[in-house]
């Protein structure tokens, strides 16, 4: 029988997922793709110098140690020569991508024969002197040879100057760094410092010098983004000198070290952006951002260093607050977010002054308390609400731990309260929340109260009369009426000591009186809101 014409068809079964035939593979179509990267120039410079690496550490080799750097310094040197003098000679035949390629990779090897003299220069000091007096000439000289007969490579003549700034800063260190370590390689524990957290962080910076690119795209030598490029491969390998140098003084590397030059880096790559893209997207630059914020944490072993880091990405933030609207926004809410990363931070001598009992290991708490209250006050909802309430009174937990309990319960249902006369949306989740809110603040401060006679009278009834102010203040200017529950609450706690204080030492009169009063209150209530209720 045939099938109805209404029947839908039956689904087919995917096939399997199978691995092709080995002669299935199209291995020519892969040599090709390989072939085009050219990566066999980037694997001879790297066994260059593993090879470099491991002849200076062979004692079978050449033992004496002058003679061994100046094997490994020449090896460096011919071997940069033929990666130059090749590069132009493909470059005369129109060999763009290759000779780019090695353009680059010299330019990469240039600074790593410096790291040799450092080493080799506290057994040989003049030695190492005349090494690199010829280092910077020989530089020099491949550079004029490549803009005089490569002169398609995006090399322009600033980024030449910047370059040789950062040639003769690492071919200075080999003839200062013997002297400084000529009685005790700890010495050079205070040189280490200003190289890592002055010197780099404005070498790093100098690449704001670099020519913003005019055209973009064109072959392989021209790209608007060489410039910047070869500058990060010049920063990196003069940062590689003074680890080397660090290493060999035995002083163990800390990530805290490049924690000022990573700062500037991704500061200085945010606005040099257009460098590389012609139209950057709006969520690369907030990545960015959101990287720069996150910097600073490299510095979290040294805390100085941290809030300094944080307190200048704060100062960035709040320029582009002020000067970018693209901007504004993202760079708003990152400024606010510098403060708990501040708690997270925080030195334990300023802990001590705001929380007495502050070790740095409470910075994670308090940061998080902080971010809660934050969020709190950015978004007036009934949950940030509430978590910013928990905030507070972990922030009052920490600010006077000796308070009684009933002091957080205090701080948590104002903050609450008066977070709420910011709730737009009427829910019944929200009602239900105010509601134990006000009953809870008013039986709290009752008992506060009457626990703490004296001492606690003028705190509760100021902080009742400061939430009736503020409702009365959102009353006027926004022209409706907040809820009436949370005046009625906060009227109730301000009675709260004057009633306590006529429970304990009022008369029979001074008690009829005040109960006059009160019933007065309720009867003009009553009046008052007539025309909502009388039918």
């Amino acid at each position: 029988m045939n099938p109805e014409p209404n029947t839908p068809p039956s689904p087919q079964a995917e096939p399997p997922l199978t691995l092709l035939p080995l002669h299935h593979i199209d291995w020519r179509y892969w040599a090709n793709r390989l072939l085009v990267c050219n990566p066999f120039f980037l694997c001879s410079a790297a066994l260059l110098l593993f090879g470099v690496n491991r002849l200076s550490l062979d004692p079978s080799f050449l033992p004496e140690e002058g003679a061994n750097l100046l094997f490994n310094f020449s090896a460096l040197q011919i071997y940069s020569f033929l990666v130059a003098g090749t590069a132009i000679l493909l470059a005369r035949r129109k060999i763009w991508y290759d000779s780019a390629l090695l353009e680059v990779v010299e330019h990469g090897l240039m600074l790593v024969p410096f790291m040799l003299i450092s080493q080799g220069a506290l057994i040989t000091r003049s030695l190492g002197s005349v090494l690199a007096g010829c280092a910077v000439i020989l530089a020099a000289l491949r550079a004029v040879s490549v803009r005089r007969w490569y002169p398609q490579f995006n090399l322009p003549p600033r980024a030449m100057v910047l370059g040789g700034v950062l040639l003769l800063v690492n071919a200075l260190l080999p003839m200062i760094f013997p002297r400084a370590v000529a009685m005790d390689t700890d010495d050079w524990a205070k040189p280490n410092t200003y190289l890592w957290f002055i010197a780099l962080p404005l070498l790093v910076g100098g690449a704001n010098l670099l020519p913003r690119p005019k055209n973009y795209g064109g072959s392989n030598p021209e790209r608007h983004w060489l410039p910047l490029f070869l500058y990060t491969l010049w920063v990196t390998g003069t940062g590689a000198h003074f680890w080397c140098l660090a290493h060999i003084s035995n002083l163990p590397f800390q990530l805290a070290w490049i924690a000022p030059a990573a700062l500037v880096a991704v500061w200085t790559m945010y606005a040099r952006l257009e460098d590389c893209l012609l139209a950057p997207a709006l969520i690369l630059r907030r990545a960015l951002l959101v990287v720069t914020f996150l910097a600073p944490l490299l510095a979290y072993a040294r805390p100085w260093l941290f809030e300094l880091l944080v307190f200048i990405n704060a100062l960035g933030f709040a320029v582009l607050v002020l000067r970018n609207s693209s901007m504004r926004n993202a760079a708003r809410d990152l400024f606010a977010l510098c403060l708990p990363l501040m708690a997270l931070g925080m030195p334990q001598e300023v802990g001590r002054i705001l929380f007495p009992y502050f070790i740095r290991e409470n910075g994670f708490t308090i940061a998080i308390a902080l971010l809660l209250v934050m969020c709190g006050l950015r978004w007036f909802r009934p949950l940030t609400g509430c978590t910013g309430a928990i905030g507070m009174a972990v922030l009052v937990a920490f600010g006077w731990p000796g308070a009684p309990g009933h002091a957080y319960w205090q701080v948590a249902f104002l903050f609450l309260l008066t977070h709420s006369l910011a709730w737009n949306k009427p829910s019944t989740c929200a009602q239900w929340i105010r509601g134990i809110a006000g009953i809870a603040w008013f039986m709290n401060a009752a008992l506060w109260v009457h626990d703490y006679p004296w001492k606690t009278d003028l705190g509760v009834t100021l902080s009742a009369m400061l939430l009736i102010a503020a409702w009365f203040a959102i009353w006027r200017a926004s022209g409706e009426r907040p809820n009436l529950f949370l005046v009625s609450c906060a009227g109730a706690v301000a009675l709260c000591a004057p009633g306590d204080y006529l429970i304990r030492y009022g008369s029979a009169g001074l008690i009829a009186m005040a109960a006059s009063v009160f019933l007065f209150a309720i009867g003009f209530t009553v009046a008052w809101t007539r025309h909502r209720w009388a039918h």
